[in-house]
C-alpha cells in the first residue's frame, strides 16, 4: 500500500512540473558574445493558434529576451514594430548594433490545463546574427510545456523566461 501511495504521489508531482527543451544548432556550439557589445531584438510577430490571436505574445517574448540580455550587456533595444528578417537586419545595421536577435514564435497555446488536461505550450526559435558580418553566430529552438496538474492561471509566457535566460547565459560563457 505504501508503494502505491508513493507512486501516486510521484505521478502527481511530475504532472505538476513544467518541462523545457532547448535544441541549439550544433554548428554554433562555441559561440561567445561580448558583454561590451550592443543588441537589437527584432519584435516577433504575435502568434495565432487556431482562431485565437495571442495579441502581445511577440512583445512578451522580446521583453523576456531583453531582460536576459541585460544581465550581460548595457544596451539592449527592441524594435518598435514587427519587421521581416531583412528589414530588421537593416535596422540593426543602421543603429550600429553589434548583435541582432531574430526571435520567431513557432507555437503559442494557452491550453485548458486545469479543467481539460490540455497543457500550455510555447516554442520560440532564436537566431543571433553578428551585425558587422551579417552571419548567424547562434541558433536555438526553445520549447516549454506546462505540467498537467495545475490550479489554473498558467500561461504560455510563463514557460519561457528560465530557458531563455539559460540560453543567453551560455552565450556569454562560451
Amino acid at each position: 500500500m505504501r508503494i502505491l501511495i508513493f507512486v501516486l504521489c510521484m505521478v502527481l508531482l511530475v504532472g505538476c512540473a513544467d518541462s523545457h527543451h532547448m535544441c541549439p544548432d550544433a554548428k554554433y556550439a562555441h559561440t561567445r558574445l561580448s558583454a561590451a557589445g550592443t543588441a537589437y531584438i527584432a519584435l516577433p510577430a504575435d502568434r495565432f493558434y487556431g482562431k485565437i490571436d495571442y495579441e502581445g505574445s511577440g512583445a512578451m517574448v522580446a521583453r523576456m529576451l531583453q531582460a536576459a540580455l541585460l544581465d550581460h550587456m548595457a544596451q539592449v533595444d527592441i524594435g518598435p514594430v514587427w519587421e521581416k528578417y531583412a528589414s530588421a537586419g537593416k535596422s540593426a545595421r543602421q543603429g550600429g548594433y553589434t548583435y541582432f536577435f531574430f526571435p520567431t514564435i513557432t507555437h503559442w497555446e494557452d491550453g485548458a490545463t486545469a479543467w481539460a488536461g490540455i497543457p500550455d505550450k510555447a516554442a520560440v526559435r532564436l537566431v543571433v546574427i553578428d551585425v558587422a558580418s551579417g552571419n548567424p553566430v547562434s541558433s536555438v529552438t526553445i520549447e516549454g510545456t506546462s505540467g498537467m496538474a495545475t490550479s489554473g492561471g498558467d500561461h504560455p509566457q510563463d514557460l519561457l523566461p528560465k530557458p531563455i535566460q539559460k540560453y543567453v547565459d551560455q552565450l556569454f560563457k562560451g
